[in-house]
């Protein structure tokens, strides 16, 4: 879990493709939130991890512009 930390961390922020209920993807994003980065949500996405991120302030954005506009 280090890894995840590290890389939230390092990041500008995090972007969330995919995202269940568990797994290293909601460690990373948990990280992102815990450390102030922007946590980003595809909005397409409708997994129980990225509906519990977007209702903690993930950002949901649709296009690559919409990610580089937030950064």
């Amino acid at each position: 879990m280090a890894r995840n930390r590290t890389t939230a961390g390092l990041s500008d922020g995090v972007l969330v493709i995919k995202a269940g209920g568990e797994g290293e993807t909601i460690n990373t994003a948990e990280w992102a939130l815990k450390q102030k980065k922007p946590l980003f949500i595809i909005s397409s996405d409708n997994m129980l991890g990225s509906r519990r991120f977007l209702s903690m302030g993930a950002i949901s954005v649709e296009n690559p512009e919409e990610l580089k506009n937030a950064l």
